[in-house]
């Protein structure tokens, strides 16, 4: 879950200032097996999390 928390920070960061983050390669199969995990964790705690995502044209 704090990997989640970490990546989801540097995002915000890098949406600040867009041409400093050097491009890397991103493992999707193991970040969706984390995000997975994770979900699990908090509907075993009976957490639930809501979203709002804003479409741009």
């Amino acid at each position: 879950m704090s990997k989640l928390i970490e990546d989801m920070l540097c995002v915000a960061r890098l949406e600040q200032n867009k041409d400093s983050y050097p491009g890397e390669m991103v493992d999707f199969s193991a970040l969706i097996q984390d995000i997975c995990i994770d979900m699990a964790l908090l509907k075993s705690k009976h957490i639930v999390l809501h979203r709002e995502i804003e479409l741009k044209n």
